[in-house]
């Protein structure tokens, strides 16, 4: 029960989000307060499901530009897509500094 209480109080208000992971096309979830991710869906918490609608905004350290992916069809763009959900996975590469964030494996920047 102990360790029950303390994963909710870990994971409660923070940003969930269902992403499709592009090398093995399984769904995984990123927390985008905190960096973290996993392949487990977080227990307790809502959870912002995954979308072929659903594009990735991600940060290119050579430019100094975000720039949009959607793991579903694989396009990347410079502009933002209009009239999609967006999901700042850019927090993420911040959090993890210069060097590149990983997610289960999968780098992310």
């Amino acid at each position: 029960k102990q360790w029950y209480q303390r994963r909710v109080a870990i994971t409660a208000g923070a940003e969930w989000v269902e992403i499709t992971c592009p090398r093995t096309g399984e769904p995984m979830f990123a927390n985008l307060a905190t960096g973290e991710c996993q392949w487990e869906a977080p227990y307790g918490v809502k959870i912002k499901s995954a979308s072929k609608d659903q594009w990735w905004e991600l940060f290119d350290s050579a430019t100094g530009k975000n720039y949009y992916h959607n793991s579903f069809t694989n396009k990347t763009v410079w502009k933002k897509p209009a009239g999609v959900d967006i999901l700042p996975l850019s927090k993420l590469q911040a959090r993890s500094g210069p060097a590149p964030q990983k997610c289960n494996g999968y780098t992310v920047s």
